[in-house]
């Protein structure tokens, strides 16, 4: 039998439509992943079904839950719906704590409707008095807006490492094509001959709302940086990998690059680049000539980047917007 507290990837014929019950909590598809016992369908990221596999999310993914506190939700939820929060709360016996962590993993739709509501549901959460089992008051519910696009997609990082809702580079997307920024996808469609995105003498298209690159020598992009790696065989040489909404690209960083530009290569979340495309048969990488750190872009998110090197920080902490 399989946790649920793990990750794991799931076919789509195990994959069954979420059960229609009301209190049921995360069962619809507007409901977390990580609360609900069956899936809907698998759909990209146009909500789209696809017959691709799923990754099934687990507990584990919320940060500030105990692996307990996760094994008496399933275990409860299992044994019959919860119609309210604070049923949840009584009979998984869960402590302010745990419920301010499922709160803001955007994990109490089903009873709160969003993430601010959840948060004002989750300070009122007390535990049950040994002499009285069923204490229950009706208060008035705050007029409480919904967060914002980038706040949801900032809440989802900040507590579960990631979000389903939207990548935040996509939300930013705007912004960086005001600065002639390339997207990953861009890189994997062109040839072997490099551009520029920046060059005056030619003109640049915008042919059916779509970026069209203009061949010369040099291009930008920008993402999260989620991996950074400097063996020892590489004489120095850093390699690094930046994500935005639509794919990865790879960086080359020569070492006196790296050594002119250290902060924003080394510390940088959300990272513009400046480099020469190149392209050797499949393998599409950018050899970096300048990077600026747009990190106070992500207002407050967190990223994580898995570093492979010594004297390279996991984490540095957000600069807000």
């Amino acid at each position: 039998r399989h946790s649920e507290w793990d990750c794991r990837l799931e076919m789509d014929g195990r994959l069954k439509p979420a059960p229609q019950v009301p209190g049921f909590c995360g069962a619809g598809h507007s409901g977390h992943p990580v609360l609900s016992r069956h899936f809907p369908h698998p759909v990209d990221r146009f909500n789209r079904p696809t017959k691709q596999p799923a990754l099934r999310l687990g507990f584990r993914m919320v940060k500030g839950l105990s692996q307990g506190d996760a094994e008496h939700i399933v275990a409860e939820r299992t044994r019959a719906p919860f119609a309210s929060l604070q049923q949840m709360v009584e009979r998984c016996d869960l402590d302010r704590g745990a419920v301010s962590a499922l709160a803001a993993a955007d994990a109490l739709q089903c009873f709160a409707g969003n993430r601010y509501q959840a948060h004002w549901q989750a300070a009122g959460v007390e535990p049950r008095p040994p002499l009285f089992p069923a204490l229950h008051f009706n208060e008035a519910t705050p007029l409480l807006g919904r967060p914002g696009e980038m706040e949801d997609v900032i809440a989802d990082y900040n507590s579960t490492g990631l979000s389903l809702k939207d990548h935040p580079v996509a939300l930013l997307r705007p912004r960086f094509e005001a600065l002639r920024v390339y997207r990953a996808v861009d890189l994997e469609k062109m040839g072997s001959e490099s551009i520029s995105l920046w060059d005056s003498k030619k003109p640049w298209n915008r042919g059916a709302g779509k970026l069209t690159p203009t061949p010369f020598s040099l291009i930008k992009v920008a993402g999260l940086i989620v991996c950074r790696q400097r063996p020892d065989t590489a004489s120095g040489v850093m390699f690094m990998t930046l994500e935005d909404e639509t794919g990865s690209v790879n960086l080359i960083v020569w070492p006196k690059v790296l050594e002119r530009q250290r902060q924003p290569l080394l510390q940088g979340q959300l990272l513009l680049v400046q480099g020469t495309l190149q392209r050797e048969e499949d393998v599409v990488h950018v050899i970096v000539g300048k990077a600026k750190d747009y990190s106070h872009w992500l207002g407050g998110m967190e990223v994580c980047s898995r570093n492979f090197a010594d004297g390279i920080r996991t984490i540095r902490a957000p600069t807000g917007a």
